[in-house]
């Protein structure tokens, strides 16, 4: 799995297996006017082997085994079928 490009690997313990959830990111103001529902949610990814959750504003998940591109043999960058060269170290692809 890739978010926004870069491979997910735990950094507690190394895992790369996920559950994929969403958290309502609450503010003091939005709470106060009960307008809660308002607020901006995150991705959060909750690592199967530690627990440990990670959080990102917009995610785009992707990944070598949907079919929908390749990672860069270089650096590990999720690049789409149509790309030649890394965008992120500029390895061809």
């Amino acid at each position: 799995m890739h978010v926004n490009g870069h491979p997910l690997k735990c950094p507690h313990c190394g895992g790369v297996s996920f559950r994929r959830e969403q958290a309502q990111l609450n503010t003091a103001g939005m709470t106060f006017l009960k307008l809660d529902w308002l607020n901006k949610s995150a991705d959060t990814f909750i690592c199967a082997d530690c627990g440990r959750i990670e959080w990102f504003l917009d995610a785009r998940v992707t990944g070598s085994s949907t079919g929908e591109g390749r990672d860069c043999p270089h650096c590990g960058y999720f690049l789409s079928e149509s790309v030649a060269v890394c965008p992120n170290c500029g390895h061809p692809a």
